[in-house]
């Protein structure tokens, strides 16, 4: 149920960032850009908002995270 929370938490930030976003870029662009700009930032935010707060864990290629075995490289 903790996690329920946070997650939607989360989804309220992240919508508030996009809106943010968005509203301040469309003070400089035309409408189309600025959403685009916008979702992608509120994109990444709701990605390591829901990696760092919700589940815990660190996002894949952080300095904390183990490095991946890749056994197709040399």
């Amino acid at each position: 149920m903790r996690s329920l929370l946070r997650f939607v938490l989360v989804g309220v930030a992240n919508t508030a960032v996009y809106y943010l976003l968005y509203r301040l870029l469309l003070l400089g662009m035309p409408y189309v850009p600025a959403h685009l700009l916008g979702w992608s930032g509120a994109v990444v935010f709701s990605f390591f908002a829901n990696s760092l707060f919700t589940f815990g864990c660190a996002p894949p290629g952080a300095a904390s995270s183990p490095t991946p075995s890749r056994p197709w490289s040399t």
